[in-house]
């Protein structure tokens, strides 16, 4: 192939990529436009080589694509999809550890009025996880009004959760902590089941200390979350509204508390789904 053609050929497919990804951004911004949500303003591409173009324009298409995300899970129908998809997260075409943060980071999306949902794994051009969250970060940072969460996910149920995500866990939530002094950081941790290493490292993380300091952290089974995904789905249907983080912080602070009344860690992890059931009788009245 002559250098003439080689160019052409290189032009072609970058123009073809920027046309592409201007495309996706048209039908993302016709989608949010149905919302009431505030558009980002677009980058000003006139002046920019291709190449920046094509940087810029999958940047302002990554936002495009998490407010529609925000939107999506406004639907009762794809908050069931969620809730059918986690119930099944062993059988789904993807990698089972991958469609777990991603459907974790949907339904946090969904479940109240979070100021952002921010899932760290990579993302391709279709707004499609890639790959898990790498290593050193949380799997999801949500920022809110009066507190910020970061969410630990994970499908290993043996003693190897412990191994795993024990100290990881505490140590990214503490980093959260450090990164965000302004507001009160609290973990959420979901698996299958919580295993009883994992149970006690984070009871005494909870009640005595982590590197210093108490931490606030509230383990929930995936079958837990799920729960509170339908309670989330019954309140909207009842009251056409999402829950206030205000209302969800009630239930964390309750599970938290019960560590300075229950004897022992298996005390505790055992009195989570009586507290779950308790906060949903009083949301639900």
């Amino acid at each position: 192939m002559k250098i003439n053609n080689v160019f052409k050929f290189c032009l072609f497919r970058t123009n073809s990529i920027l046309h592409t990804i201007l495309q996706m951004m048209k039908k993302n911004i016709r989608i949010i436009n149905q919302s009431k949500i505030k558009i980002p303003e677009k980058p000003d591409l006139a002046n920019m080589t291709i190449r920046n173009k094509i940087q810029f324009s999958k940047l302002y298409l990554l936002k495009l694509q998490k407010i529609k995300q925000y939107y999506d899970m406004s639907s009762l129908e794809n908050l069931s999809n969620c809730i059918k998809t986690l119930k099944n997260i062993h059988k789904t075409g993807n990698k089972s550890s991958l469609e777990l943060e991603k459907q974790a980071s949907l339904a946090l999306m969904a479940l109240n009025d979070a100021e952002e949902i921010k899932p760290n794994y990579p993302m391709g051009d279709d707004g499609e996880p890639t790959f898990t969250a790498p290593r050193g970060v949380s799997d999801i940072e949500c920022y809110y009004n009066v507190f910020n969460l970061v969410c630990e996910v994970t499908l290993l149920k043996n003693r190897a959760q412990w191994y795993n995500e024990g100290q990881s866990v505490m140590r990214h939530l503490r980093e959260f902590e450090e990164k965000n002094p302004d507001k009160t950081s609290y973990c959420l941790f979901i698996a299958p089941k919580i295993h009883i290493d994992t149970t006690n490292t984070f009871w005494n993380a909870i009640k005595y200390e982590y590197r210093g300091k108490p931490q606030k952290i509230i383990p929930f089974t995936i079958d837990q979350f799920i729960h509170l995904l339908d309670i989330l789905h019954i309140y909207r249907d009842k009251y056409q509204n999402v829950f206030s983080h205000n209302e969800l912080i009630k239930l964390y602070d309750s599970i938290i508390n019960l560590v300075r009344t229950s004897p022992s860690s298996d005390e505790w992890i055992k009195q989570i789904p009586n507290q779950i059931k308790m906060w949903e009788q009083w949301i639900l009245k």
